[in-house]
C-alpha cells in the first residue's frame, strides 16, 4: 500500500533562512545540519511524516525564527 505524502520544501525560502541564519550561507548549513541531527534523534521511533526528513523541519524552524543565530552560538 502506497502512501502519497505532500512536500514541505515549497514551503522553504532559501533568502529568509540564509537571513535568520546571521546572513552566512556556512553557518545555515551548520545550524541546520545539527538542528536536523537533533530532531531525528528525539524522534527516532516517530511515524509521523514531518520527523522523516529531519532537513526540512530544520530549515523551516529556522525560516521561521524558532532557531536563531544564539544556537549557532551554542553549538560552535
Amino acid at each position: 500500500m502506497s502512501t502519497k505524502y505532500t512536500s514541505r520544501g515549497e514551503q522553504l525560502d532559501k533568502e529568509k533562512c540564509v537571513r535568520e541564519s546571521g546572513g552566512n550561507q556556512f553557518e545555515l548549513i551548520i545550524m541546520a545540519a545539527q538542528r536536523a541531527r537533533e530532531i531525528r534523534s528525539q524522534n527516532q521511533h516517530s511515524n509521523k511524516m514531518e520527523h522523516n526528513h529531519g532537513v526540512v523541519t530544520a530549515l523551516l524552524e529556522i525560516q521561521n525564527g524558532k532557531v536563531d543565530t544564539e544556537y549557532y552560538k551554542k553549538i560552535k
